[in-house]
């Protein structure tokens, strides 16, 4: 067990030490997603999953689960998916999912063009915000009702 990227992480399973190579479940939890990698995205992240290797090739898999965060912009509830890291390069990421205050999206779904879409809507971008807009609209809706 101990700290990184701002939060707690864990590893357990077994070490070889004549051979360099290691199989362990890790798990991580409260950490930084913005420091763990080089995509705009924000938020506390918690990640699991099995890393097999030795120092020069490692491979971690697993799932991971960003909540209350910010992705290109755009703040969502909850962001998960699957993730592969091969030693030194970026993680691979896959099946996610991006629940919003709109609804669940799923980006390898999305093209570019609909993401910027999205963000020039100039969208609510919290449950607060999305919130204040409806109650805003309602006002509106019924002044309009009362003075015709």
């Amino acid at each position: 067990s101990g700290s990184m990227a701002g939060g707690a992480v864990s590893a357990e399973g077994e070490v070889y030490p004549d051979t360099g190579r290691f199989s362990l479940g890790i798990s991580g939890s409260g950490l930084d997603s913005s420091r763990l990698t080089t995509k705009d995205v924000k938020g506390p992240l918690s990640l699991s999953g099995p890393a097999a290797g030795d120092a020069a090739g490692a491979v971690a898999q697993g799932n991971f689960v960003i909540r209350g965060g910010q992705a290109y912009g755009i703040s969502f509830q909850m962001l998960r998916g699957d993730f592969v890291k091969r030693g030194g390069a970026e993680a691979e990421i896959s099946n996610m999912a991006v629940q919003t205050a709109f609804g669940t999206f799923y980006p390898d779904q999305l093209s570019k063009d609909v993401m910027e879409q999205l963000q020039n809507h100039n969208l609510p971008m919290t449950q607060e915000t999305l919130e204040d807009e409806i109650k805003q609209q309602m006002t509106n809706k019924l002044l309009q009702k009362i003075f015709r």
